[in-house]
């Protein structure tokens, strides 16, 4: 059994929100796939200082009012 081997192709975004994947599989056939960022299980720093920045500030709006016993 041969092992995967894993090649990128293209970063199609500067920020790789999207790629292009050439994949070897077991059968020795190449495919290429698609692959669209869903999420970041770790940011690079420079998004991560962007997020914690957004985050830091008050709300922007507060709609509604609270509802319970205590209100």
């Amino acid at each position: 059994m041969a092992r995967s081997k894993n090649r990128v192709l293209e970063i199609q975004s500067p920020n790789g929100g999207y790629i292009k994947a050439q994949v070897q599989l077991e059968s020795g056939e190449v495919v290429i796939g698609g692959y669209k960022l869903v999420l970041w299980y770790q940011p690079p720093a420079e998004v991560a200082e962007d997020i914690n920045r957004r985050f830091a500030g008050p709300p922007v709006a507060t709609y509604g009012k609270l509802s319970g016993p205590d209100q």
